[in-house]
């Protein structure tokens, strides 16, 4: 199955620049981690693969990779897809291509006059 790639690059100071290759559902957790424009998407890409990973294993993974905000203990896994079931259902959807794609058809969503009804909250936003 050919799954999208991000090619990013990331600021951890002024002087060390890091490109990287990442999955779609990663990205909004790399920008927990690197804030304030630290995250540059450069294009996209993609690659083959078998099946798309289990988010169990996928979030204990990028869990680790990415480790805790030093603030809250919290990992920057939690902090973006949230806590527990609801956190692991969120995640699952994201690499299934439920709430990732939803958010980028909701930044190119034109908003008309009839919608002054705020919709509902989407947690990756």
């Amino acid at each position: 199955m050919k799954i999208a790639t991000i090619h990013v690059l990331v600021s951890r100071d002024k002087m060390t620049k890091v490109p990287k290759e990442i999955w779609p559902w990663e990205l909004a957790v790399i920008e927990q981690k690197f804030p304030d424009g630290l995250v540059e998407v450069l294009g996209e890409g993609s690659c083959e693969i078998e099946s798309l990973p289990d988010a169990d294993t996928e979030f204990i993974r990028l869990s680790e990779q990415y480790g805790s905000d030093e603030r809250t203990g919290q990992t920057h896994m939690e902090r973006c897809y949230g806590v527990g079931k609801t956190g692991m259902e969120a995640f699952g959807k994201a690499i299934n291509g439920g709430p990732a794609k939803a958010k980028v058809k909701a930044k190119k969503k034109v908003k008309t006059e009839d919608e002054s009804k705020p919709g509902p909250i989407d947690p990756l936003s």
